[in-house]
């Protein structure tokens, strides 16, 4: 009797939490580096000048959007880690 190795083709695909966490991760990882080279985009897009210019308001935004997306990056490392999706090494530590 063969058994074979390969997971079936569902649990080679990833879970809806760990493509939210994916999608979250890189979506707040693209607003941070938006906030890094455009530092007063919350006065251009939503025209409203809430720390009156000095651009503390995008740092205390930028320093948040460093802690979600290593947060969000990590829930889904282990996510794919978890269901053995992962061959790269950034995931298996």
């Amino acid at each position: 009797m063969r058994v074979n190795s390969r997971p079936s083709t569902v649990q080679n695909r990833p879970t809806v939490g760990i493509v939210i966490e994916s999608v979250l991760a890189t979506v707040s990882g693209a607003l941070l580096v938006l906030t890094l080279f455009w530092k007063d985009w919350i006065e251009a897009i939503f025209g409203v000048d809430p720390d009156a210019g000095s651009g503390q308001l995008e740092w205390m935004i930028g320093g948040l959007l460093i802690a979600l997306t290593v947060t969000f990056s990590a829930f889904a490392c282990g996510g794919w880690r978890r269901r053995g999706l992962t061959q790269r090494e950034g995931c298996n530590r």
